[in-house]
């Protein structure tokens, strides 16, 4: 009789620790999918790699790997601005031949500033010491796009400060929309260190004082640095909320849903079918009139899709790829839906 209880207790206790590690084994039995993904990211000031180790991360933990097989590493694999430990830095222009390259991710051209590589701060006058996609760059793209068969992704900041107006317009066709020159954010304290040194000094410059608000509210800049900043009373009753379309559902297989707490930028889309999500402001209609006042819509696209006889490309109007906490571990089935 204890034999028996013994045997049925083995039993259990090895269902147990299959169920508990299951996510585990699961994943090393899931099979691996190439994709060959060139990445570009021209904001790398360290070496957190904070703007695409999100998109990498994602990348390994789905079991996407190179042709070759090899898993995608933050620091190896992309484009862009390269810091050295000597506190140097080299620039890994885009390849000459992009043809054995199935898609391409513009994670941020944004650049790299004397302030962050240099003097190693956060925030303040911005002398720029790398950035902005270039000509040369775009015809990259366009020829990539061209080959068929393609596709294009990118996201806030591919096309802003500081690449030139002429290269943003050719970014802009490429990928089907129209960027309006506003980007903003939604902060829950506007007291906080998380708004940046510029914004605070240019409204002091745009307005003749201080900038002194407190508790939640947006901050919208447009390219030319002209300054809004709604404050609580100009709120409803949240901030910045993503949804899906109809269309976006279709594509997905499911509605989404949630609240978006980062930089954005305002495009319009050549088509509004082409819009997957959108971003909805929450704003009293003191705010709204306050929008009104410089033309601006409540609710615009968050994600843009655009596809041609040759390619597709999809547009993210926001810092998506920018991870700055991530888990160690990577290799369990599910841990992408929990986070």
């Amino acid at each position: 009789m204890e034999k028996r209880v013994f045997s049925w207790l083995y039993v259990y206790m090895v269902l147990a620790v299959l169920v508990l590690f299951a996510p585990y084994w699961l994943w090393w039995l899931k099979p691996e999918t190439k994709l060959d993904l060139l990445i570009v990211d021209k904001t790398v000031p360290d070496r957190s790699y904070h703007e695409h180790q999100g998109l990498v991360w994602v990348l390994n933990q789905q079991k996407y790997v190179h042709g070759n097989g090899k898993r995608y590493k933050a620091a190896r694999d992309y484009a862009g601005f390269a810091p050295k430990q000597d506190e140097t830095y080299e620039v890994r222009p885009l390849p000459k031949e992009m043809a054995r390259y199935d898609a391409v991710y513009i994670v941020d051209t944004y650049g790299v500033y004397e302030e962050e590589f240099v003097h190693k701060q956060t925030d303040g006058a911005r002398a720029k010491v790398y950035g902005g996609l270039e000509r040369q760059e775009m015809e990259s793209l366009w020829r990539f796009a061209r080959q068929g068969g393609k596709t294009l992704i990118a996201e806030f900041n591919s096309m802003a400060h500081p690449t030139e107006k002429e290269v943003r317009a050719s970014f802009a066709q490429l990928f089907g929309l129209e960027w309006t020159g506003w980007i903003g954010r939604y902060f829950p304290d506007l007291n906080s260190q998380e708004v940046p040194v510029w914004v605070k000094e240019n409204y002091k410059a745009q307005y003749g004082k201080a900038f002194s608000f407190r508790g939640p509210g947006m901050v919208l800049v447009d390219e030319s640095d002209r300054l809004l900043v709604l404050d609580r009373r100009d709120l409803g009753g949240g901030g910045v909320m993503f949804s899906s379309t109809k269309a976006g559902e279709a594509r997905w297989g499911g509605k989404m849903r949630t609240s978006y707490s980062y930089w954005f930028d305002i495009v319009k889309p050549l088509d509004e079918r082409m819009v997957l999500a959108t971003y909805t402001l929450s704003l009293s209609e003191r705010g709204k009139e306050k929008l009104r006042a410089i033309g601006l819509p409540f609710s615009f696209p968050a994600v843009v899709r655009y596809e041609t006889k040759t390619y597709q490309s999809y547009y993210f109007c926001g810092d998506y790829a920018d991870q700055g906490e991530l888990p160690s571990v990577y290799q369990t089935v599910g841990l992408d839906v929990w986070r």
